[in-house]
């Protein structure tokens, strides 16, 4: 927006935002906060930065103040690592034994025992602004026949920055080549939602596959342990899932187009693999002996292996969206490649839930 378009700011608004702002500055480091303002300078050149702590809160403050950046730029900014999508997340069934626990019955059951188990401390607990370097326990909430943990983690990551590449640079006498990676702060946060009134849970893990997300599922884990025997927690049929998404597609024509298209889906048995791809450009149903190769393949002697699905999403607005999913059958996890709204998460995942226990 040029300057001259910059309407006048609210001055309690701008008090508002200076507040939160010297919140955030009090909890964060100096990387984080020039993200923000690295990202709102792409829409106004005239936003500075700067290096030292002082010089980037400093030029916080001056961009909030003459209107460039809100309270609600900030509260989005903050938040932001909170959102949906671009997560894994393992569909979990819960057992009546463990959706008839006593505990369920009210916010004070909850509390009691947290208690007994030393967890109280993060009871109804505003996370507040800060990321830890480890993954930590920042809240445990029940509200609404749903019981919910959050863990926060910050960390930070190197990207690739060609434009600040030193060549030909001497040294002692011997020629370098400096290759430039800029530190780019991450946050993640990781949640656990359980629903026992519908036996119904989740946990969603933004960390990349790999030994720190297996020891974030591992960690989530041993808190829930506290509180309630693991095996009140049961996997979805993920393979069951991808084999009959995938065979609702295959059936469907006309009217009763599925809403769901296979990109890609591989079933496996006894150790040998059938996979089902083409280019991204094509729909592999659309080519007929490909099709009728699939129609042939007797679900019931495979598994589904693993699949990546498009969704197409609509709303009573009329808005459109398609959306790229992953199934993997042998470790139960489904991958949600696009950042989403929750209600957005939610109703595909109640699509894979649905297809599981078809």
């Amino acid at each position: 927006m040029p300057q001259s378009a910059i309407l006048p700011a609210d001055p309690s608004q701008v008090a508002k935002a200076i507040e939160l702002a010297d919140a955030v500055a009090k909890v964060q480091g100096n990387i984080f906060i020039k993200e923000l303002l690295r990202s709102k300078k792409k829409s106004d050149s005239s936003i500075r930065i700067g290096i030292t702590k002082d010089e980037i809160v400093e030029n916080l403050r001056t961009a909030i103040s003459e209107g460039k950046i809100t309270y609600l730029d900030i509260a989005a900014w903050v938040t932001e690592v909170e959102g949906w999508g671009r997560q894994h997340a393992y569909l979990l069934n819960v057992t009546p034994q463990l959706a008839g626990d006593l505990m369920w019955g009210s916010d004070k059951a909850v509390f009691e025992r947290l208690k007994d188990r030393h967890l109280e401390a993060t009871w109804k607990n505003s996370p507040g602004l800060s990321f830890p370097e480890e993954f930590t326990l920042a809240l445990i909430d029940f509200a609404n026949e749903k019981f919910e943990c959050i863990w926060r983690r910050g960390v930070n990551l190197r990207q690739r920055d060609k434009s600040k590449d030193k060549y030909d640079e001497p040294i002692e006498g011997d020629i370098y080549d400096f290759h430039a990676f800029r530190h780019v702060p991450t946050r993640s946060v990781m949640r656990f939602e359980m629903y026992p009134s519908r036996k119904e849970a989740v946990l969603f893990v933004q960390i990349p596959l790999g030994t720190e997300h297996t020891a974030a599922v591992s960690s989530a884990y041993k808190v829930l342990d506290k509180l309630f025997k693991r095996n009140g927690l049961v996997a979805i049929d993920i393979s069951k899932a991808i084999k009959t998404l995938d065979k609702a597609e295959l059936d469907a024509t006309g009217e009763k187009e599925s809403f769901i298209k296979a990109q890609a889906t591989k079933f496996s048995t006894d150790g040998a693999n059938i996979e089902f791809s083409a280019d991204p450009a094509i729909d592999w149903k659309s080519v007929t002996a490909v099709r009728r190769v699939r129609q042939a393949l007797k679900d019931d002697n495979f598994d589904g292996n693993s699949a990546k699905f498009t969704i197409s999403l609509r709303d009573n607005k009329g808005l459109k969206r398609d959306l790229t999913m992953s199934l993997t059958g042998f470790d139960k996890r489904v991958y949600l490649h696009a950042q989403m709204s929750a209600s957005e998460v939610m109703e595909t995942l109640a699509v894979v839930r649905n297809y599981a226990a078809a």
